[in-house]
């Protein structure tokens, strides 16, 4: 496997899985979260919560998700 020809800082290679997967339950946990966070203000601005969600949601996990996963497989790499 071409991966395998470069180890990481600490001299092991993570399985192949593992740089992929994780920032998955990353975004997933950060999504989940700022679903749960947007209906009380959106309550408050008397809108209707799940109009206001859906975009929002879908925004901040994709704008940040990306970051993640860089940031996730620089973690998981040792790059």
């Amino acid at each position: 496997m071409p991966g395998r020809d470069h180890p990481t800082r600490a001299g092991r290679v993570p399985p192949p899985a593992v740089p992929p997967s994780s920032p998955l339950v990353v975004i997933r946990s950060w999504a989940a979260t700022a679903g749960a966070a947007v209906p009380p203000p959106a309550k408050r601005l008397r809108t209707d919560p799940a109009e206001v969600s859906a975009p929002v949601v879908t925004t901040l996990a994709d704008a940040s998700g990306l970051i993640i996963c860089f940031l996730t497989a620089r973690a998981v790499l040792g790059v």
